[in-house]
C-alpha cells in the first residue's frame, strides 16, 4: 500500500516512528511502501557482494530488521519474511550471516516482550539454512540451541551437534565460549571470558546468549 503522506527520499528502508510504533517503510521511485504488503513480500530484496568475486546475490528484505523495531511494529507478515527468505541464495555465506542477524534480532526481542512469536520466527528462518560445515552454520545450530534452552529444554540431537562444532572450532573463542553456555560449563565459559579483552567482554555480554552466563563468577565487570 502507498503511503503519500510520508516524504520519500532516496531508494532505500526507512524507518518511521508514529504513536509509539515503528513503521518500516520502503521509498521506491519516490513512493512509499509497507514492507510487509503481501504485494510486495515476492518482489523486493536487497542484492549484496557475494563475498568470492561473483554476482551479487539476493538477501532478504527483513535482514535489516532490528529488535527495538521488532518489538514496536505493530504488524509482522511472519509468512512473509519466511518466504523471503526461502527466495534467497541459501547457499551463501553472506546470506547464511544475514539469517542468523535476523534470527537474533527475533531472539533479542523476545527477551524484551516474551512473545513465543519472536522464537517461533527465529527458528523458523535458521531451519532454512542449510547444514554445512562452515562457521555460519555453526552459528545457526547454536541460535537454535538457545532457542530451545529458552524453552527450558535443549533437544538431544541439538546437544550432539552442539558437541560436534565444539571439536571442530577449538580455536574459536567466540564458538567455545557460547557452547560452554549452552551446555551449563559455566566454568569453562568464564575460563573463556576471563582471557577476553574488555571490548570482546563488552561485545560477549550485549549477546542474547550472555542470559545463561553465570554472573556469579567474578569475572564479570561491574553494571554499576
Amino acid at each position: 500500500m502507498v503511503n503519500r503522506f510520508l516524504i520519500p527520499g532516496e531508494d532505500s528502508i526507512n524507518e518511521y516512528d508514529f504513536a509509539g510504533y515503528r513503521l518500516h517503510c520502503l521509498t521506491l521511485d519516490k513512493n512509499v511502501f509497507n514492507i510487509f504488503d503481501e504485494e510486495f513480500i515476492d518482489k523486493v530484496a536487497i542484492f549484496v557482494d557475494s563475498g568470492d568475486d561473483s554476482e551479487q546475490v539476493r538477501v532478504s528484505i527483513y535482514t535489516t530488521l532490528k529488535a527495538d523495531s521488532i518489538v514496536r511494529f505493530p504488524y509482522i507478515n511472519y509468512d512473509g519474511i519466511q518466504k523471503s527468505i526461502k527466495m534467497s541464495e541459501l547457499n551463501n555465506e553472506r546470506v547464511k550471516e544475514g539469517i542468523n542477524l535476523l534470527a537474533f534480532q527475533f531472539i533479542k526481542a523476545y527477551d524484551q516482550k516474551l512473545n513465543q512469536d519472536f522464537l517461533d520466527i527465529a527458528l523458523d528462518i535458521l531451519n532454512e539454512i542449510p547444514t554445512a560445515d562452515d562457521r555460519n552454520s555453526a552459528f545457526a545450530v547454536m541460535n537454535k540451541a538457545q532457542i530451545f534452552k529458552r524453552r527450558k529444554s535443549i533437544p538431544i540431537e541439538l546437544i550432539s551437534d552442539l558437541l560436534k562444532i565444539s571439536e571442530y572450532y577449538k580455536g574459536d573463542s567466540l564458538i567455545q565460549f557460547g557452547i560452554s553456555i549452552l551446555l551449563d560449563n559455566n566454568e569453562q565459559a568464564n575460563q573463556i571470558f576471563g582471557q577476553l579483552s574488555e571490548d570482546e567482554k563488552e561485545n560477549y555480554l550485549n549477546m542474547p546468549i550472555s542470559i545463561f552466563f553465570n554472573e556469579e563468577s567474578g569475572v564479570l565487570p561491574s553494571k554499576t
